[in-house]
């Protein structure tokens, strides 16, 4: 029973800075998802507010996400590494079960213009720009030269910025990569310390660039429309200034202590 207590404790409590491990009344019982429907802020007091990520219906239900917003750009595989080995489970999210990965592109090798995306089973679909399809031979060589560069990414040191910047503009094989973004992250962060404007706004844009066509494969898979640089627009987002809000208060808790608020209600288990 002692044993269980911790294992409840360890695999449901939340950081934070000063306390160390917060266990909360309800968003604690919230389920995983790498296409969280809420995220969360925690306040210097400890206390949690739960906020919608897109817009919900009456007996919607309420994830978040384990993992740091860095991780949910990456691939199914680590994100699904991480989380069996801090939660004990694999995740059989809605995105975790999408075929086509949308954070894994490969430059078209034909037209240098258009994306080939990896499926789950390592298979490059047709540049949606030029139709181009990838020998089987090409496809294998960059699969190992993706694992190559994940290795080099993860070891770069974030504060070595002229290494980084190094690495980054010799890439030649990647276009809407993760660990693209990534580096985009560090030279961004880099870049503002040092006070580097134009360098601060080219990454930064890199990075939004990335953030639009990851969360228009995640909500509206291959409904999603290409540009021509391989990247996707929506019908959703072309009619954005007509949608309502998504971010809105769901909760806030402190204690033991629950608020219910906004357009839905808690979900228990």
């Amino acid at each position: 029973k002692l044993q269980r207590l911790v294992s409840v404790w360890r695999y449901n409590a939340f950081s934070h800075h000063r306390d160390g491990l917060l266990l909360y009344d309800q968003t604690s019982r919230c389920s995983h998802s790498c296409d969280p429907a809420c995220f969360y802020s925690i306040g210097e007091d400890g206390a949690l507010v739960l906020r919608s990520r897109v817009w919900l219906e009456k007996g919607d239900e309420l994830t978040i996400s384990y993992l740091h917003d860095q991780d949910l750009l990456k691939h199914t595989a680590i994100r699904q590494q991480k989380l069996q080995h801090y939660w004990r489970f694999t995740c059989a999210c809605s995105r975790c079960k999408l075929y086509l990965k949308e954070c894994r592109g490969f430059r078209c090798r034909d037209c240098l213009v258009g994306v080939w995306y990896a499926t789950t089973a390592n298979v490059l679909e047709p540049c949606r720009v030029c139709n181009c399809v990838p020998s089987q031979d090409m496809t294998e060589k960059l699969i190992r030269n993706e694992d190559e560069y994940v290795l080099l990414v993860e070891n770069l040191d974030k504060t070595d910025l002229p290494d980084i910047e190094t690495v980054y503009i010799a890439n030649l094989i990647f276009k809407r990569h993760w660990f693209l973004c990534v580096m985009d992250t560090m030279l961004w962060e880099g870049s503002q310390e040092k006070n580097v404007v134009d360098s601060t706004l080219e990454h930064q844009r890199h990075r939004v660039e990335f953030h639009e066509s990851f969360l228009a494969w995640c909500r509206e898979g291959k409904e999603a429309e290409p540009r021509a640089d391989g990247g996707c627009q929506t019908k959703r987002r072309r009619l954005l200034h007509k949608a309502k809000p998504a971010s809105h208060k769901v909760g806030c808790e402190g204690g033991a202590r629950v608020a219910s608020q906004g357009h839905s209600e808690w979900k228990k288990k």
